[in-house]
């Protein structure tokens, strides 16, 4: 080694480098300990040279545990960083590893990232003035490059690949001006602006930080940036969404008085095409603030194909026994919101394990109020309008629902009540329900019976008005379990109809020239009580298309069923007579056949025959009886 060049690296003012010729340092399978770091550096070995000025570093390895490092590199004009010359000084370095256990070298520090990385590469460039990398403040002014990078990681497993990035460091100013990349089959281009870095490195920092970012994407596969130890926190229909054509721009300000007080992130622009939900992402916009552990979404709006939405959102994320603290609250109102195209709907007749399902009263609730104003609204392919909700969480994991309104059609239906979900394996929902001449085509009420799905508006049409009070338990996705649950219905039915209804159609031998599928009748009053999984029917009069008929009764949701009936004496007599001389079957009704609505004549008296049906639709009897209890 040339000795000036040791002198002038000792001692300022000594010049000797340019007329040094060659300078090597050799070291082999040195083993050394760091300060305050436990694991021993093994097998160093380094090659390096100081040639006309310019550093050569041809090799530099060694182990930590059972990691491995190996770096290479140059920097042009080396000795201007030490003399301070306003001269152009280059660095390239290029550095990989077959594995890096960041786990294993930094267990005993809970502070640090834990993760193993493996195939790591990545080559850097630097370009600055040998005057700026001796006298900088913060951060020497120049451009940054990484030229090429490749890692995988252990909890993320996916790989990263093909990254280019070039950044300018200023006075105080940090500018991204290419940094594209890929992660497995995602890819993304990123541009943005620092301003104001250099109070990242005062002890107090004060003022305000800006950082602008414009992110492109041809491909966005949520999977690969949101699945982290194998756990990918988007709600399920959304873990595997992927995104085309992805526009994100936006600032981030944050706020510094000594201490971190507040950060602003405005979204100036978002759009995408979404491939599983296909749904185009247009117009979002908004602002999300954070303070004092308190967090606020204002007016976040945007659309994703035909819906639209706009957000209020405050949320506590400290304590919620700290004094003054602002109220949890979450407003949503939208022109149209299409539930099923948001939620992937894929239609009634999809088989659901519901004790399955996402059980929301099994993670900690917080005081909230919530609202939602929408004026279309899809829900299982039919659009209600108005729809108006008002509710309240607490701790204690109840839901109220103090206004839950809609149209449908010419109806209206309004619900007040809650949920009990303290013991999230008994969810309880205590409702008292208000309809008004709302169409039961459009009230698409599922509930479950011993395993099986029903819906409400299978057996019985028609508009409905009345009240329903009720006390149903039910599943985790809100379906209700109806044999354990009960109700009372104070119910009016007009221009009803009972398609396919079992207990009918059971008596086909009594009405073989009339339409038993399809029953129209006018309208049907009465007080019906659900309870342990039977509906009891107390005594009515039925102006049908089979005639006017008296029916009482009780049937399980299970079909079976004990109904008492008076049928006129003058339509029994009718029916036998139609069946002696016309012949007809009951496989030769036409099931659209519509069949006249037969009124009763209050002024005349009318002679009845008491008939009882007992068993199921399969497998019943029909004999003489009445009903005692009515």
């Amino acid at each position: 080694m040339d000795f000036n060049e040791l002198i002038d690296l000792e001692v300022p003012g000594v010049s000797g480098f340019e007329n040094s010729i060659r300078s090597e340092l050799i070291v082999k399978n040195l083993n050394f300990s760091l300060p305050d770091f436990p694991h021993q550096v093994k097998n160093a070995n380094i090659t390096a040279a100081l040639e006309k000025g310019d550093l050569f570093l041809e090799k530099a390895a060694f182990g930590i545990l059972d990691s491995d490092f190996l770096f290479s590199g140059k920097v042009q004009n080396f000795p201007s960083i030490f003399h301070g010359e306003d001269l152009r000084v280059k660095a390239d370095l290029k550095a990989s590893s077959k594995q890096i256990d960041l786990e294993g070298m930094f267990s005993h520090d809970s502070t640090m990232w834990k993760d193993v990385i493996s195939d790591f590469e990545i080559k850097l460039a630097f370009e600055s003035t040998g005057k700026e990398l001796k006298d900088y403040v913060h951060l020497p002014k120049g451009e940054f490059f990484i030229d090429d990078f490749h890692a995988k990681l252990k909890n993320y497993p996916h790989a990263f690949h093909d990254f280019h990035a070039d950044v300018i460091i200023g006075d105080n100013d940090l500018a991204v001006i290419d940094f594209t990349g890929e992660i497995d089959k995602t890819d993304f281009h990123f541009t943005g602006k620092l301003q104001n870095y250099s109070k990242w490195f005062q002890d107090h920092p004060r003022g305000k930080s800006i950082f602008e970012f414009d992110l492109l994407s041809n491909h966005l596969a949520v999977s690969d940036l949101l699945t982290y130890a194998g756990e990918n926190y988007l709600p399920a229909d959304y873990q595997n969404e992927e995104v085309d054509k992805l526009k994100l721009k936006g600032n981030l300000e944050l706020v510094f008085d000594s201490a971190f007080q507040s950060a602003d992130l405005w979204l100036t622009h978002l759009e995408g095409q979404m491939k599983i939900h296909p749904l185009k992402l247009e117009k979002f916009k908004g602002r999300i603030h954070y303070e004092k552990d308190y967090l606020t979404l204002e007016n976040f709006q945007g659309s994703m194909g035909i819906s639209d939405f706009e957000i209020q959102l405050g949320y506590a994320m400290g304590e919620e026994s700290e004094i003054n603290q602002p109220k949890n609250y979450f407003h949503l109102t939208s022109d149209r919101l299409d539930l099923d195209a948001l939620m992937g709907f894929d239609g009634l007749d999809k088989e659901n394990k519901h004790e399955d399902a996402f059980n929301i009263f099994e993670i900690p609730f917080t005081e909230l109020d919530f609202s939602a104003s929408i004026k279309k609204f899809n829900y299982h392919t039919f659009w209600l309008d108005d729809f108006l909700l008002k509710g309240r969480t607490n701790t204690n994991h109840y839901v109220y629902l103090d206004t839950l309104g809609l149209k449908a059609a010419d109806g209206t239906l309004g619900i007040k009540g809650y949920f009990n979900g303290s013991d999230p394996n008994e969810i309880y929902f205590h409702s008292t329900l208000v309809a008004d001449k709302l169409d039961l085509d459009k009230l698409l009420f599922k509930f479950e019976n011993f395993g099986q799905d029903y819906m409400v508006n299978e057996n019985l049409q028609g508009l409905v008005s009345g009240t329903i009070v009720s006390k149903f338990l039910v599943y985790p996705d809100l379906t209700p379990i109806i044999d354990r649950s009960e109700a009372k219905m104070d119910l009016t039915v007009y221009q009803g109809r009972l398609v396919n209804f079992g207990p009918l159609q059971a008596m086909s031998d009594y009405f073989k020239d009339r339409n038993l599928r399809n029953v129209r009748f006018d309208t049907l009053s009465n007080t019906f009580e659900l309870k342990e999984g039977i509906l009891n029917i107390p005594k009515m009069n039925i102006n049908s298309s089979l005639g006017f008929i008296e029916v009482s009764g009780k049937q399980s949701l299970d079909m079976k069923m004990e109904y008492f009936l008076r049928i006129p004496l003058g339509l029994v007599t009718q029916v036998g007579f139609r069946s002696l001389f016309e012949g007809k079957g009951r496989e030769e009704i036409d099931p659209e056949q519509e069949d006249s609505i037969v009124f009763r004549d209050q002024n005349r008296r009318v002679r009845f025959v008491n008939v009882t049906m007992r068993g199921t639709p399969d497998d019943y009897e029909v004999g003489l009886g009445r009903d005692r209890g009515n």
